[in-house]
């Protein structure tokens, strides 16, 4: 069964992955996000919080050449690049004192080299 109460059951009561699975699968989605906001509401509040982060993207060169990717570039070619520490300590410095960041994000490439 799939309804409201049982979903509020589910999560007083815990819940299994397997039962987050059969909920995934069998219920309503609407019903699984009323549920998850009610909960949320609950726990928070009417609260809400922001992050400022920054991504520093260390390479764009990468082996894996996903169709669906503009980021990456293969390794010599003209717009290819790798950091150096020093260059991305200056960068997350700089995000910090310009904009206030307080999260860092270290994104890259499968880059082999």
């Amino acid at each position: 069964m799939c309804t409201i109460n049982d979903l509020r059951n589910a999560v007083i009561n815990g819940i299994t992955k397997s039962d987050a699975e059969e909920f995934m699968t069998e219920c309503d989605f609407k019903d699984l996000a009323r549920v998850a906001n009610e909960l949320t509401r609950k726990i928070t509040g009417d609260t809400v919080t922001v992050v400022n982060n920054v991504v520093i993207n260390y390479s764009n060169i990468c082996v894996a050449q996903c169709p669906i990717c503009a980021f990456y570039r293969p390794k010599g070619h003209p717009e290819a690049y790798v950091r150096t520490p020093e260059e991305i300590t200056k960068g997350v410095l700089e995000a910090k004192a310009r904009f206030g960041v307080t999260e860092l994000h270290i994104n890259g490439g499968f880059n082999q080299t």
